[in-house]
């Protein structure tokens, strides 16, 4: 039997969770409508339609879908521990204490949660891979993007084997979770300063051949690249604290939210990319050119 006043406290933290990842499912929501609408006029025109654009439809599809089970599912476990009174409390492996990863919702909660943190991942890795495709440091970048790769595959793994019930075979949940809250945040640092270290390089480049002034794309593609991932690192951070804290009942608030909140930095992303305002090196080359032949003299001013 859980106690009642612990189960009130309990109830409070995952509602206001739950309310956090909802305001965060609502942003998800609105991206993925626009994300959706422009690149299905790029799929649907016959000039603009690459392979490149299906497969990030099809990717935004696929994380709209996971992002609605995880949403769907939490929401039916805050009813259930409502109806119960927290007697879910006391069916985890300790009693009267709360099983971490089973407050993301059920089954299919824990698993698509993971399957988004994988697809998160590799949009972030496929951008730093794609970003450095010229450069003298590729094999690095390759060698490091795969060790984060396969760590992130590892412990999402561990996460769906505790998820699936087999905790006897890996360490305890909150061990896990920790290793997978620092593999996340250090992922995102890492990525995310190897991205912007190569904008910086682009900028220096262009504004060392064309001025200062030509400098700005440059910082604003930083800007977004950076307060992308300042969501998700804000909210790994909280739930690593919390889980090195020792057993908390508080990280199930920033925990619900965190897989919504990843999902919203890839869309932002790949939002900007639909545009056609997310940089490469060609667009930093057709900058670079444009540019320069704007500043060129023409042959009727020569005539002159």
């Amino acid at each position: 039997m859980v106690d009642e006043s612990l189960c009130l406290f309990y109830s409070t933290l995952v509602l206001q969770g739950h309310v956090l990842a909802g305001i965060a499912y609502g942003v998800v929501l609105i991206l993925f409508l626009l994300c959706s609408r422009l690149l299905l006029d790029r799929v649907n025109s016959s000039k603009d339609r690459t392979r490149r654009s299906v497969l990030l439809l099809s990717y935004v599809i696929c994380m709209f879908v996971l992002c609605t089970i995880m949403i769907a599912s939490n929401a039916r476990y805050v009813q259930q521990l409502v109806r119960s009174k927290c007697e879910l409390l006391a069916s985890g492996p300790v009693p009267g204490r709360f099983s971490l990863f089973s407050v993301v919702g059920g089954i299919a909660g824990d698993v698509c949660y993971v399957l988004a943190n994988w697809g998160v991942d590799g949009v972030l890795i496929w951008r730093c891979m794609s970003m450095y495709g010229d450069s003298t440091a590729r094999r690095w970048v390759t060698t490091i993007s795969a060790i984060m790769g396969i760590l992130s595959f590892v412990v999402g793994s561990l996460l769906i084997i505790d998820a699936l019930g087999f905790r006897s075979l890996v360490l305890y949940v909150t061990v896990t979770f920790w290793i997978h809250s620092g593999t996340s945040l250090a992922i995102n640092l890492t990525i995310t300063i190897m991205i912007v270290a190569r904008l910086l390089f682009y900028r220096y480049r262009v504004t060392s051949i064309l001025g200062s002034s030509h400098g700005a794309p440059f910082m604003s593609v930083t800007s977004m690249i950076v307060e992308s991932a300042t969501l998700v690192i804000i909210f790994s951070t909280s739930v690593l604290i919390l889980c090195s804290l020792g057993p908390s009942y508080y990280v199930v608030i920033p925990l619900q939210a965190l897989s919504q909140m990843q999902v919203v930095a890839s869309f932002w992303i790949i939002f900007r990319i639909a545009q056609g305002k997310a940089w490469s090196k060609d667009n930093s080359d057709d900058y670079i050119m444009s540019r320069s032949i704007a500043f060129m003299p023409s042959e009727s001013n020569n005539e002159f």
